[in-house]
């Protein structure tokens, strides 16, 4: 009888997710290819999602209508499996895909934060919906293109988050909220490869998106003009507030605080005869602090929203790298337990523009062992 696991197949219509399938496929597993449905006119109410400061949730009529998954994406993604003999699903989850990462992405930044769409989707949408679907499917696991590793540790009965072997396209850091449950039921196939070898497989292999581009924009705001975005669609309209230096003088006015970054030098709207930086952003007085660059050094972070893939690995203090945007590099610092349960990031040096609502995830080596969004900067 033939025992080989079902894999589902998170296929996006570019080459990483085709050459996934091919792997899988070449290991022997049985197969099927899924492609998601996530945002266009037709998107569902998010009229459940979180009031927050200055904004509301956007409601049916605002959810976006021209950032949709390019049809060619989908017929790429068809024309694959076509090609190896398996089936092709869609699965749309347009209205969870408008309620858990659009709307978050809209209300953060009227809190003065910087989100990470892109992590709100894997923890809700790729390793929530679509992983919850494949299981009830009947699948044993769920397979993507994304560069990271899984181990197991057997005398732990442990998964172990590990970053890719292709460090310039690791995505361990977009990972970090994966638990055991979930690394149980995943595979990660290109993990092992570099871009460059993944690119030769599909030409060897014949696959129509051997050459495809990559995207580098968030996929619901293909221009990446985000600041356009929430002004079209966010249902509350922008309060303005003021500009002001580190010692409070006031320097100008702004019209709505989600044009504003931290660690942002243009179109602050403001001069002084010398470079400016955004290094505060306070939602709820409606002001932004501006200051020389050295205003956006600092040593440490405090953390919400903690995970840990592998708690087995995490002490009181515990010494790690940590990064806290997906291009920065790792910084030797400590991860701190405080005795209310929460985290602090201590850096061994000063780190420039930790920015509230971006991710801070702890390695020590390859492994990722903690994570978490950045709620204040200290120190």
């Amino acid at each position: 009888m033939d025992c080989m696991p079902r894999v589902l197949v998170a296929m996006s219509g570019g080459v990483d997710s085709s050459v996934a399938l091919l792997l899988m496929l070449e290991a022997g597993y049985h197969c099927d290819g899924v492609t998601l449905k996530l945002h266009d006119a037709a998107a569902s109410s998010i009229a459940d999602a979180p009031d927050t400061v200055d904004a509301a949730p956007v409601d049916a009529a605002a959810a976006p209508a021209a950032a949709a998954p390019a049809d060619a994406s989908l017929e790429d993604a068809a024309l694959v499996c076509a090609q190896f003999g398996v089936e092709h699903r869609t699965l749309d989850l347009r209205e969870l895909f408008a309620k858990k990462v659009i709307a978050p992405f809209i209300n953060s930044y009227a809190q003065g934060e910087t989100p990470n769409p892109c992590i709100d989707c894997n923890r809700e949408i790729k390793f929530g919906a679509l992983l919850d679907y494949a299981i009830e499917q009947g699948f044993d696991y769920l397979a993507t293109g994304h560069y990271a590793r899984i181990s197991y540790e057997a005398k732990q009965s442990i998964y172990r988050l590990l970053k890719a072997v292709d460090s310039t396209k690791d995505q361990s850091y977009m990972l970090y909220q994966l638990g055991q449950d979930e690394l149980s039921h995943l595979r990660f196939p290109l993990g092992e490869l570099t871009k460059n070898e993944v690119r030769e497989l599909a030409v060897a292999a014949g696959l129509p998106t051997a050459t495809k581009a990559e995207s580098q924009d968030i996929c619901f705001i293909p221009d990446n003009d985000y600041q356009g975005f929430i002004r079209e669609f966010s249902t509350v309209e922008a309060k303005p507030g003021e500009i002001v230096d580190s010692h409070g003088k006031l320097l100008g006015y702004y019209q709505s605080i989600a044009d504003f970054t931290i660690g942002q030098r243009r179109g602050l709207g403001v001069a002084v005869g010398h470079p400016l930086y955004v290094t505060d952003i306070d939602a709820v007085n409606h002001r932004v602090t501006v200051e020389a660059e050295s205003g956006l050094l600092h040593m440490k972070v405090l953390l919400r929203d903690i995970y840990t893939p592998d708690h087995h690995a995490l002490q009181t203090v515990t010494e790690v790298t940590a990064k806290y945007r997906y291009r920065t590099p790792e910084a030797v610092a400590r991860l701190v337990m405080m005795d209310n349960g929460r985290f602090e990031v201590h850096f061994a040096e000063p780190q420039k523009a930790l920015t509230p609502g971006q991710s801070m995830v702890c390695y020590q080596g390859e492994q990722v062992v903690a994570g978490g969004v950045i709620a204040k900067v200290r120190g």
